[in-house]
C-alpha cells in the first residue's frame, strides 16, 4: 500500500523509513514480475509517457523507464516521495502529488498505473476517471488492487485457524466500514473501468497460497502490526493477544494461509472520433 489516504490519515503513511522501506520491499518481491506481465501486456514501448500513481520506493518506475528509453518519459507521483527523489532522472520526474486533490495534466500519458492504492482513496471512480482523463486517445490504464475475500487460513483443523480468519476478517470489516480502507475492492475494478468509460476492459486476479515464515507471511506481520495499530484495539475490534496471536502465526513455517487475491483490471481510452 502507497501513500494516499481514504478520508484523514493512512496509518503508514508517516511510518519508519526502515519499517517501510522492508514492507514495500517485500511487497515488491512479490508483486512486481506480475505488475511487469500486466504492463507489457497492453504494449508499454520505447518512447511511451508513463504515469505510476503511488508509486512507493519506485521499482516499478524504473522499470517504465527502462522500457520507454531515452525518447520516453515516466512520472512517478506520490503523496509522500521520500523513496524516489534518488532515483529521478533524465526520463525519470519524481512529483508530490495528492491524487485526492489535483488533476493530472489532460490526455497526456501513453499508460497510467497504479498498485494497491485506489483501495485507500475516497471516491474511487472518481479517482480512475481522472486517472483515464489524463490518457491520449488509446492510451491503456492498468490498476491491481487487492481483495481480502480470499485471506484464511488453509486447513481450517489447525488449532490456530478459527481465531485467525475471526481475528482478520474483522479487521478488514472494520477498516472498511469505517471508509479507511476498502478490503473487498479488487474484485469491483472491471465494473468501475466500464462504467468510467474505458474500452477493451479486461480483469484477472492471482491469489497464493504460504506459509509462516515466508517474505509474503512477513509483509503481512508488517501490514496487520503497522503503526497506528492501536486504532483497532481502542475500537475494541480486536485485542492485543489477539493480534500477537495472529503474528505468531504468520511466523510459524507449521501453519499454511492463503492471501489476499491481486486483481489487475485494464481497459483503453477510446481513440477520438
Amino acid at each position: 500500500m502507497d501513500s494516499e489516504p481514504r478520508t484523514g490519515h493512512y496509518v503508514i503513511a508517516d511510518s519508519p523509513d526502515a519499517y517501510e522501506t522492508e514492507r514495500l520491499g517485500l511487497l515488491e518481491a512479490r508483486s512486481d514480475p506480475l505488475t511487469r506481465t500486466h504492463l507489457a501486456q497492453v504494449g508499454i514501448a520505447e518512447g511511451w509517457c508513463c504515469l505510476e500513481v503511488g508509486a512507493g520506493r519506485g521499482s516499478v518506475a524504473r522499470w517504465m523507464a527502462e522500457r520507454v528509453g531515452p525518447s520516453g518519459h515516466v512520472v512517478a507521483a506520490d503523496l509522500n516521495p521520500r523513496f524516489l527523489w534518488e532515483h529521478a532522472g533524465p526520463n525519470l520526474e519524481v512529483r508530490e502529488h495528492n491524487v485526492i486533490e489535483q488533476d493530472f495534466e489532460t490526455e497526456s500519458y501513453d499508460l497510467v498505473h497504479c498498485r494497491a492504492l485506489v483501495m485507500h482513496l475516497s471516491q474511487p471512480e472518481e479517482v480512475l476517471r481522472r486517472f483515464a482523463a489524463a490518457l491520449k486517445p488509446g492510451g491503456w490504464l492498468v490498476v491491481e488492487e487487492g481483495d481480502f475475500g480470499s485471506f484464511a487460513a488453509v486447513d481450517p483443523s489447525h488449532p490456530g485457524a478459527g481465531d485467525f480468519d475471526r481475528v482478520t476478517r474483522s479487521m478488514w470489516d472494520f477498516l472498511s466500514q469505517h471508509d479507511l480502507m476498502d478490503g473487498y475492492f479488487g474484485r469491483k475494478l472491471a465494473g468501475l473501468f466500464e462504467r468510467t468509460g474505458l474500452e477493451a476492459v479486461g480483469n484477472e486476479g492471482f491469489v497464493h497460497a504460504d506459509r509462516g515464515g515466508s517474505p509474503l507471511a512477513r509483509f503481512w506481520q508488517l501490514s496487520i502490526d503497522v503503526p497506528g495499530s492501536e486504532l483497532l484495539t481502542k475500537a475494541g475490534v480486536v485485542t492485543r493477544p489477539q493480534i500477537d496471536a495472529v503474528l505468531g502465526l504468520l511466523g510459524d513455517p507449521a501453519f499454511e494461509f492463503v492471501g489476499t487475491t491481486l486483481y489487475a483490471a485494464w481497459g483503453r481510452k477510446p481513440l477520438a472520433t
